[in-house]
């Protein structure tokens, strides 16, 4: 259990192939800011010309509103968490991690829907489930 905070060897190799990802989903100000980090500086190009190319760069994002309208539309609505039984504790439960999954104050669905944009921007998305153990040996 002493290697449960570490990352996956796969989520580490693919993210700094995501952050490409995302900054070109973000588009804007964002692409703007880490700019230096994908043009490249041309032969014997003077400090200020690349400096005056990095300040141009702006990405006016079509895909990425795309991405979002596409994620909305599919998820309109709230997914629905059914628990049938008469266990009061495991209905609590369910009830908490449909309000607040992440212990963030991150619904289900914003969860969800989050985690689909990550995959269709990057291809792939990691989800880490951790239940906590019950007391009496269960």
């Amino acid at each position: 259990m002493q290697n449960i905070n570490r990352e996956h060897p796969d989520y580490v190799a693919r993210r700094a192939m995501w952050k490409r990802y995302k900054d070109l989903y973000a588009g804007g100000e964002r692409l703007r800011e880490s700019a230096s980090e994908y043009l490249v500086r041309r032969h014997k190009e003077p400090n200020d010309v690349y400096g005056e190319r990095l300040s141009r760069v702006f990405y006016e994002n079509y895909v990425g509103s795309v991405i979002d309208w596409y994620a909305a539309t599919l998820m309109r609505r709230e997914p629905m968490v059914l628990f049938e039984g008469n266990d009061a504790a495991a209905k609590g439960f369910y009830s908490l991690l449909t309000d607040d999954c992440d212990l963030k104050g991150t619904s289900l669905h914003e969860f969800f829907r989050r985690q689909f944009i990550q995959t269709l921007v990057c291809g792939s998305s990691y989800v880490v489930v951790d239940f906590p153990r019950v007391s009496g040996g269960r």
